[in-house]
């Protein structure tokens, strides 16, 4: 049977198992696919960095906005006319791997050309890891971001190599966090096809890699998105037993380390699909207990890796007062899509991803990736609905929303590995050479497809004007390229090419607020504020005491329902005195400085239903100083 380019030629199975794949000549590894894949993504990523600074284009005008397309409609258009000649190679497919890889750097500088921030600036979720990173770069212990005397919580790799880097580059955090953002993901597309070409023809590998944003593409969390990108290929690697072999325990465990250290949730998604994988294995396994010896090797390995994190949390988890917050959040998830499934909306994703399912059920007896991948697919659903039942009980959601991303990510593989092998099993009816040059036309315009919906998630969302382009403010955040355009730097001053009408929407006078706390304490103290707005976090090291969204970074250890009810009791206090003893003397801590907001009716707000009367800071002990903004610091003597 012929090949159509996607999938190597095999002999149909002559039973439920596995059709093992035939030898093929082995390939000097300086031409292999990972190796020119590497190579290119090297030579590549510099140039992808530095084009945008050199063309300078306005990523809000339409022009600069489509540059990142053009580049990537000519680099499939070349690839498609070399693959229409004749099948490409492994050295070609690991240049288009590398390329592809690359290309997710040139798009992420392109559109965040302008500004020092990252995707989703100083909102949401960003600010606080900007703020953990800023955190690393006092420290090299894993802490929490704001709260003092705490084992972090949130997984710390990330945010530890960005504070580092600063220290070891001098650029701040809050600047070099969009730099990790795009190498972060391109590296995870790179991962991808090396990890995926371990198991399936080069191209496949490829094509999977091309996907692979499909169940997650948010740069700003690509802490996240790499986890995900990995996780599918390294189980399978590591627990199922695919046609070419296993990972070696080595390898494998340093993996699991690190995705414990980045980001852990995807692997305890699937626990449920891991463990059957390993029953199976015993199994079937000649030597049970060489089995069950590989699986130790493998966990010690990955604690080991981890256990810069993982000590310190089990040791606070063991003899702090710790409790479980941060998983409580009412998500929107639930009511948006109760389901889990990620193809229902109409998108040219969601064709891929019915092909995925269609494909897992009709090749489930036939071939070992959909078993493989329907095992992942059940495991999933499975701890989806364990979790929704919990969440109903308990009000810990065990953050199971997230698994529509490990839904979509293993149904997008699926619906390639699907496609290759009704392509294959086309070439053997029909013409193979129609067959295969149909094939790849149709594949590099789904590819445009594919490729232009990432653009429009990483693009601004703006209203173009021939003169004087910007973004709407109206539909702020709709693309997380939004916030970073338009939001001011400490000092005020505004990106290149930001909407002035956003200063005084979004700026927080961050330096001003420093010097006046510094004026009582004296350089280079750390204290302990109560602020309106938690990116101050992203510029200065200081410390909460309760945080205004809630218990949203270290929840387990920073007891935030008693520190917000220490907060509410204190701002019931309406005697000046009492205010002030009790500020010094709170629950968990004094507060040194606090940061509110100016309302029009003149008082001083905290978070929306908690407000401060100017009064009861008349107390002596306290310093007030007005600053840009309506923003008021008001600061406890010491």
């Amino acid at each position: 049977m012929q090949t159509v380019g996607l999938a190597e030629p095999a002999a149909a199975p002559s039973s439920a198992e596995p059709a093992e794949n035939p030898p093929t000549p082995r390939t000097p590894w300086w031409r292999s696919s990972a190796a020119t894949a590497i190579v290119t993504w090297l030579i590549a990523v510099p140039v992808a960095f530095v084009v945008p600074k050199v063309l300078k284009l306005n990523p809000i005008s339409v022009h600069g906005a489509i540059m990142p397309m053009l580049a990537l409609i000519g680099g499939l258009t070349v690839l498609a006319i070399v693959w229409l000649r004749r099948p490409i190679g492994e050295a070609v497919t690991g240049i288009a791997a590398g390329l592809l890889a690359a290309w997710f750097v040139l798009l992420g500088r392109a559109m965040l050309y302008g500004t020092p921030f990252g995707y989703e600036g100083m909102e949401g979720d960003a600010k606080r890891i900007v703020a953990l990173a800023l955190r690393y770069s006092t420290t090299v212990m894993p802490v929490d971001a704001v709260t003092k005397g705490v084992p972090a919580e949130y997984p710390p790799l990330f945010a530890w190599l960005v504070g580092r880097g600063s220290v070891l580059t001098g650029v701040p955090p809050y600047h070099l966090i969009a730099y990790a953002q795009v190498l972060t993901v391109s590296f995870a597309v790179l991962a991808a096809f090396l990890l995926w070409r371990r198991m399936v023809p080069s191209v496949a590998a490829l094509c999977i890699a091309g996907v692979t944003l499909i169940g997650q593409s948010d740069a700003a969390k690509a802490y996240e998105l790499i986890s995900l990108f990995v996780v599918v290929p390294w189980i399978l690697l590591t627990f199922a037993k695919p046609p070419r072999g296993r990972l070696h325990w080595l390898p494998a465990g340093i993996i699991g380390g690190l995705m414990v250290l980045n980001y852990q949730g995807y692997f305890v998604f699937a626990v449920f699909a891991v463990l059957y994988f390993m029953y199976s294995a015993w199994r079937t396994a000649e030597h049970r207990w060489a089995e069950v010896r590989r699986w130790i090797f493998i966990a010690v390995t990955a604690f080991v890796v981890a256990s810069w994190y993982l000590v310190p949390y089990i040791h606070g988890t063991l003899t702090l007062p710790a409790k479980m917050t941060s998983d409580t959040l009412e998500a929107p998830d639930y009511i948006d899509n109760p389901i889990q499934l990620p193809f229902l909306s109409v998108a040219a994703s969601s064709v891929l991803l019915v092909a995925g399912l269609v494909g897992i059920v009709w090749f489930f007896r036939q071939q070992w990736w959909a078993r493989s991948l329907g095992v992942l697919l059940i495991g999933t659903g499975l701890f989806y609905v364990l979790a929704e039942l919990r969440f109903m009980l308990s009000g810990h959601n065990m953050f199971a929303h997230y698994s529509v991303r490990l839904v979509a990510e293993v149904l997008a593989v699926a619906g390639v590995l699907t496609l290759a092998e009704w392509l294959r099993a086309a070439a053997g009816r029909f013409d193979a050479v129609r067959v295969r040059s149909t094939a790849i036309i149709l594949i590099s315009v789904y590819a445009v497809l594919i490729g232009q919906s990432y653009w429009q998630g990483w693009k601004p969302t703006t209203v173009p004007n021939v003169h004087n382009p910007r973004v709407n403010l109206d539909v702020e955040d709709l693309n997380p390229a939004d916030a970073p355009l338009t939001e001011p730097l400490p000092d005020g001053s505004m990106p290149k090419f930001a909407n002035p009408a956003a200063r005084a929407q979004k700026w927080l006078p961050v330096w001003q607020i420093r010097d006046a706390v510094e004026r009582v304490y004296g350089p280079g103290y750390k204290p302990t504020v109560l602020t309106v707005d938690e990116k101050l976090f992203a510029y200065l090291p200081w410390y909460v005491y309760a945080q205004p969204a809630g218990m949203v970074v270290s929840g387990t250890f920073a007891q935030g329902p008693r520190r917000e009810a220490a907060v509410d009791k204190l701002a019931a206090q309406t005697d000046p005195a009492e205010f002030a003893r009790m500020a010094g003397n709170l629950d968990l801590g004094p507060i040194d400085a606090f940061i509110l907001k100016v309302d029009p009716d003149g008082k001083w707000r905290w978070r929306g239903a908690t407000r401060f009367d100017p009064k009861v800071f008349s107390d002596p002990s306290f310093e007030i100083v007005h600053v840009a903004n309506d923003y008021v610091v008001v600061i406890r003597k010491p």
